[in-house]
Order: structure tokens, then sequence, then C-alpha cells
């Protein structure tokens, strides 16, 4: 995998309205640009489709506390095992109609979806980040944010093994030397994927100069300190509103699991970027409660009770964040000045 990141890339000036101008503010100063050549995309895309495969491994069994070694692959509904030829991302679900060889069960269509979405976003974090290990820990960031996105959308519940090595590695590459796209003239040590030794956003969203687009004062504390205040702030905020929640209540509306979500966030995107992905976590549920809640109730029935994964939408407010961050906030600022 980390082969498939660290590819040669060359010099080149983008062209006015081109992604990297776009993201790095700057049309003219010179920047690492990926050669797109068909064999690079083919190698990203089946690194993407093998880890999809594995991620559909973790989404079916890590929520459940089940080993993603053994069994084998296999059927859920006969328990036959599945071939290697049978277990051939996105091929052999085509191949086989989307349906089990042994019982004809109809398999689920997230399996090859998921594996689809982790190839794409293997191939937007290349493009996106160029080459080299920035990319590669765009990647990990979102494989992580993908499995918990699925995960809790199909059974609620965000497991500790994927939230609290999110946690660990987000804070570890903060103190990560980094290559890959830069702006405004290179990378040094400090930041992933930005050219300051001290950028105030810290973790990934630095590569954005995230902190740049906003009109207020920011401190220029080391990447690993706004890792830090990103996780410890995102998760105190959910928690003090998990309390709230319970005080008014008596019941519980929040579980733990999107409080170390929220953590996760903040390790890998900082305070600005934790901010910005938690107001589009926020936005994004209000917005489907409001869809789901017009929908005409049927007849003689009570309205049941609206239950939506939280997680899901914070990991999607943690990928907009990441490939999109700097130019929603660069829009929405545009109103303030």
């Amino acid at each position: 995998m980390i082969s498939v990141f660290l590819l040669p890339a060359r010099l080149h000036a983008p062209l006015p309205g081109s992604a990297f101008g776009v993201f790095t503010g700057s049309l003219s100063a010179p920047v690492l640009e990926l050669a797109p050549s068909p064999l690079w995309i083919a190698i990203v895309a089946i690194a993407g489709l093998l880890f999809g495969s594995f991620l559909n491994v973790c989404i079916a069994r890590l929520p459940h506390h089940r080993s993603i070694l053994w069994p084998g692959s296999h059927c859920p509904h006969c328990q036959a095992g599945i071939r290697p030829y049978d277990n051939i991302p996105l091929v052999s679900f085509l191949l086989l109609r989307g349906r089990c060889r042994h019982c004809h069960t109809r398999i689920s269509p997230r399996y090859p979806l998921v594996e689809a979405a982790t190839a794409a976003l293997f191939l937007l974090a290349t493009f996106h980040f160029g080459p080299g290990s920035a990319a590669l820990l765009a990647a990990v960031f979102s494989f992580l944010l993908l499995g918990l996105l699925v995960m809790d959308a199909e059974c609620f519940l965000l497991p500790d093994t994927f939230t609290l090595p999110g946690i660990a590695f987000g804070v570890a590459q903060s103190l990560l030397p980094v290559s890959g796209q830069a702006g405004e003239g290179g990378n040094s040590l400090g930041s992933p994927f930005s050219n300051h030794a001290a950028d105030p956003a810290g973790g990934l969203i630095g590569c954005l100069h995230l902190a740049a687009t906003t009109p207020f004062p920011t401190p220029a504390w080391p990447a690993w300190q706004g890792s830090l205040l990103g996780a410890a702030g995102a998760a105190s905020l959910l928690l003090a509103i998990r309390w709230l929640y319970w005080v008014v209540r008596r019941q519980q509306g929040m579980g733990l699991g999107d409080v170390k979500l929220a953590a996760l966030l903040g390790a890998w995107l900082g305070v600005a970027g934790a901010s910005l992905a938690l107001t589009l976590a926020v936005l994004l549920a209000a917005l489907c409660g409001l869809i789901l809640m017009a929908r005409p109730n049927q007849p003689g029935t009570d309205r049941p009770a609206l239950r939506l994964p939280l997680g899901s939408f914070l990991s999607l407010g943690g990928l907009l964040t990441l490939y999109c961050g700097a130019p929603l906030l660069t829009w929405y600022f545009q109103f303030w000045r």
C-alpha cells in the first residue's frame, strides 16, 4: 500500500481553475502534481478495492466482537466458505450476479459499494494531495472514516478497535515529516501536509491552510499540540452535550462511541478542522432529520421515534473537511468581510 502513494512526481505550475490551484490558494506557485498515467490509476484503484474488501470484513465482524482473522470468509446465510475466485472485489459480485454460489441468497449491495467507495477515496487522496506520505495518511484517515460511517449506519455501533487506534494514530501522524502536495512552496517538519513548522491548524488540515481562510487570529502552536487540543476539545464538547441531554431528558441521547469519533476527528484535523467537521455533521444530520420528519405517517399509527446514526454524519463531515474544507470556509467567510 505504501509504495502506491510514494510514486515519483513532476514539478508543475497548475493551470487556473485546477484542483491544486483552488486548494492551495495560488495559481502560479510551483507545486507537486501527479502524472495521471493509466498504470498509476490502475495500481491505486486495485489497492483501494483490496482494502475495501478487508474493510467489509471489519464492518461485518468488529461491531459484533468477532475476529477478523478466523473463520475465513463465508456466506452469512448458509455458512459455506467463499473460495478465492469468488472473493475478487467487485468482479466476483458481478459474475455471481449478486448471489451466493451455494445457497443463492442475495448478497448485500453494501459489499461492492464499500469496495468501490474505498477505491474512489484512495484515488481522491492521491490526486488531491499528490504523491507521497501525505496521500498515504489521507487514505488511512479516509479508510477509518468510511468504515465507521457504514458501521454506525448499519448497527448504531462504533467499535473501539477503530476509534481508539485512530485517535492514537491521529496524534502520532502530527509528529511526522510528511511529503506530498504543499501549498505556497513546499513542506517542512511539523504539521503534516503543511509548509509551516508550526501550523495552527495541525493534523491533515494543515495542507489546506484552513486557519489562513478564517478572519480570526489563531495561535501558532505546534501540530502535535493542535492535534491533542482538537481531540480533547471535540470530545469534551460532545460529552457536554451528552450530559446536558441527560439532565433535560433523563435518557441517553448519544453514545460514547460518538465522543471517541469526535476525538479521532480532532486528532487528525486539529481544532479548526474538527470544528468544521462537527458543524457539517450537525447540519447534515438536521437536514436528514427534517426530511424524515416530513414524510407522511401511515394512517392510524403513531410516528416512531426518530433515531439517526450521528457517527455516520461525523464521518461524512470529516471527509468533507479533509477534501473540501478550505473552499467551504473561504466561501463562508466571504460574507464576513
